[in-house]
């Protein structure tokens, strides 16, 4: 994009244990151009952390969907997305 700056995009899949997409945490970032030259794993560190309470907020939604269902209520199918956007 212009003004110095770019799209950076990370998407987090959660899967079943046989191997189902269950959901997914999607992060859109604009970011200067070269932060993410050096010092990458730094940055991980902290994406990471954002993301993981984006699964865990799917995952809680999730487990709602499911009960509700189980109970014959609206519900069951269980996947969810969360996209988090930052510029």
């Amino acid at each position: 994009t212009g003004g110095g700056q770019m799209r950076v995009e990370i998407q987090w899949t959660v899967g079943a244990a046989g191997g189902a997409e269950r959901g997914k945490v999607v992060q859109l970032n604009e970011i200067p151009v070269g932060t993410l030259d050096h010092h990458w794993g730094d940055v991980a560190v902290v994406v990471a952390h954002e993301a993981a309470g984006g699964v865990r907020e799917g995952l809680a939604w999730n487990a709602l969907d499911v009960a509700c269902g189980a109970l014959g209520g609206v519900g069951g199918a269980a996947l969810f997305e969360i996209t988090s956007a930052r510029h």
